[in-house]
């Protein structure tokens, strides 16, 4: 069935709803043992930028409040997971049903296009319990009908269900799979760049910069090294160049896809006095501000643009035959691009 692209969450669900029963319950009609409640492990987890999204503990509590009881059981063999994500500007739950032989028996993907998390949640929460139980979907949340007569007789089953995992029994054995690890709530990045510098030589200098760091919900700290090439220009006297080789702090405050940094350089200066290919090298601070955006290409890789604005901190003079023919402005800025990589 096709929903077409506008299509609600709260509509495509009742189709997920529908592939849930057929392929990961399994309801044998009005004699599905209705004493024997079905329990499973959940695993449950929110990428760093979906942080919002309501947490385990809700998670829990909802699909409780639908089945009418609590069907989670950390010794259960059977395994229900669960991931918040976003995907471009759309967030995407995908939930994955596995067996006690860890064997994968059914996933789904739930996405929602107006990044609506409490709709997306509320959609995932039913799922889970229509995977649970094929016949919740026909009772009301949290008060279930009172039978009006006593339930037929269902034939016992002919093989016992196994019993839970004990303790003592190795977590990585068929009938105990290892339970999936949980991921770390700091990212790494890196990457490599160019830019274009104004300010920082005689004339427009291009340069490259190597970054690496790492992010914690909203914030992060980066290191990047830049070098950039020798720029010159021509004087009454002669022609002088320069070029900067820095080592940068960067530490960030994230918003979605948008960032401001404060920045502290430290480096070298050198200059060339190019006619008589002197040079000399002189200490290079200086400190400002970024600001920066990080979008999504492919998987983990990400395209990086920023603007920077620094204050130089220490001034230097470059001379021709002791007359001054440069000195390095009080404010410099920087026009950057850079290809990374996001990953645990």
């Amino acid at each position: 069935m096709d929903l077409g692209p506008a299509a609600p969450v709260r509509h495509k669900i009742f189709c997920f709803a529908a592939a849930l029963v057929f392929t990961l319950g399994h309801p044998r009609g009005v004699c599905a043992a209705p004493k024997a409640k079905r329990r499973m492990r959940l695993s449950y987890q929110r990428a760093a930028d979906a942080g919002h999204c309501p947490n385990e503990t809700e998670l829990r509590d909802s699909v409780k409040a639908r089945l009418g009881y609590d069907p989670f059981d950390p010794r259960s063999g059977e395994i229900i997971s669960a991931r918040i994500a976003p995907k471009g500007k759309d967030l995407v739950a995908l939930l994955e049903v596995r067996d006690k032989s860890g064997k994968l028996t059914g996933s789904r993907k739930i996405d929602s296009r107006a990044s609506d998390c409490g709709e997306l949640f509320s959609a995932m929460s039913l799922a889970i319990s229509i995977a649970i139980d094929p016949l919740s979907i026909s009772r009301p949340r949290k008060t279930p009908p009172k039978p009006t007569s006593a339930p037929p007789q269902c034939p016992v089953a002919s093989a016992a269900a196994p019993p839970p995992c004990p303790e003592v029994e190795p977590p990585t054995s068929p009938k105990c799979p290892a339970p999936p690890e949980p991921q770390s709530p700091v990212r790494f990045h890196a990457g490599l760049g160019v830019l274009t510098a104004f300010g920082a030589a005689p004339a427009v200098a291009v340069g490259f910069n190597l970054q690496a760091g790492a992010r914690y919900k909203a914030a992060s700290l980066s290191l990047e090294g830049r070098v950039d090439l020798p720029a010159s220009t021509d004087t009454p006297v002669g022609t002088v160049a320069s070029s900067l080789r820095l080592a940068t702090l960067v530490p960030c405050g994230h918003l979605s896809y948008f960032a401001g940094c404060a920045l502290v350089s430290l480096g070298g200066l050198q200059g060339e006095n190019v006619a008589l290919e002197r040079r000399d090298t002189t200490f290079y601070a200086a400190a400002g501000a970024r600001l920066g955006a990080a979008i999504p290409i492919y998987g983990i890789l990400r395209a990086r643009a920023h603007a920077d604005l620094l204050a130089t901190l220490t001034r230097t003079v470059l001379f021709f035959g002791g007359v001054e023919t440069w000195r390095t402005p009080p404010l410099q800025g920087a026009l950057g691009l850079a290809i990374g990589a996001d990953f645990q």
